[in-house]
């Protein structure tokens, strides 16, 4: 969890440096190459799920497997600037 987490903060910290830049959050995580990172990490089981809304700014999400199983994800959120996680199936 912890990988993922600090493979996602050049993600977090690009998408903060946009704001700044152009007024708003990026609409999808491909508007921040090449500006502002040479490429969009991935998490240890693919790709980093991203969306934006008014109540959260955005939201960068990820999901863990355990086993043959998806067992937990978790996500940061721009509002409250921390990762929260879950389990489930």
């Amino acid at each position: 969890m912890k990988e993922n987490q600090n493979r996602a903060e050049p993600i977090i910290e690009a998408i903060y440096e946009y704001e700044a830049s152009e007024g708003s959050f990026p609409g999808k995580l491909d508007e921040l190459v090449p500006e502002f990172l040479a490429s969009i990490p991935t998490g240890t089981y693919g790709e980093f799920f991203y969306s934006t809304n008014t109540i959260d700014g955005f939201i960068l999400a990820f999901r863990v497997r355990s086993g043959q199983r998806w067992s937990y994800g978790c996500g940061y959120t721009a509002n409250a600037s921390t990762w929260e996680c879950g389990y489930g199936d």
